[in-house]
């Protein structure tokens, strides 16, 4: 049976978005995902890749106060979203393998790590990021040794008062990797229901 060339060039379009959708993803991890606040006052924000190193960028208001907000892995290190990122780039990979040679096989694995991709960030954003944790921890140690001033009450208000705030690039991180898996499964469920209609064709015309 010839295949038919418009049904390639279906195939191809969907390759391409699903390799356009897992490469925008990529780019997201370099935008800003969290918000670190206190009272509502933002302190610092992080991108998708600085929450993996452990670095954040602080607010304008308390740049002239920046210190370990700068120091490398001070704020911890979101292992899944660095499991996500990871996926992400091999899914990247097959998936531009899969529309240059037109092969299946690159496709389905490109799909299921772009699947592997959303899932790590999911579960991430339901653990919580480790800056938070990692600033309670410090603003706590500061404490200890402040405990003789006033700089012990400000830090417990700190610590009671901060704010991890959820940008729209990480919302949208997320649904860019998801891009490639819905319309993986939509195909499969396509084919799953052309192939049920066939066979009720194929009863018919023996009855």
């Amino acid at each position: 049976m010839k295949k038919n060339p418009e049904d390639d060039g279906h195939v191809a379009i969907l390759r391409a978005i699903k390799l356009t959708s897992a490469i925008a993803a990529l780019v997201l991890f370099f935008m800003p995902w969290i918000d670190i606040q206190c009272s509502g006052k933002s302190l610092a924000t992080q991108t998708g890749i600085q929450t993996i190193t452990g670095m954040a960028t602080p607010s304008e208001e308390m740049k002239p106060k920046r210190d370990r907000s700068e120091q490398g892995d001070q704020l911890g290190t979101a292992t899944l979203a660095a499991i996500a990122i990871f996926a992400l780039g091999m899914a990247i990979i097959c998936l531009l393998v899969s529309l240059l040679n037109n092969k299946t096989r690159p496709d389905v694995l490109g799909s299921a790590l772009c699947g592997v991709a959303l899932l790590c960030l999911l579960l991430q954003l339901g653990q919580g990021f480790p800056v938070k944790e990692e600033l309670i921890g410090q603003i706590s140690s500061d404490q200890a040794s402040n405990e003789a001033d006033s700089g012990g009450s400000l830090a417990m208000f700190m610590v009671s008062n901060i704010e991890i705030k959820v940008l729209p690039a990480l919302m949208m991180t997320c649904v860019l990797m998801g891009i490639p898996v819905l319309l993986h499964v939509s195909v499969l469920l396509l084919k799953s229901e052309l192939a049920r209609r066939g066979e009720r064709i194929a009863l018919v015309s023996r009855n």
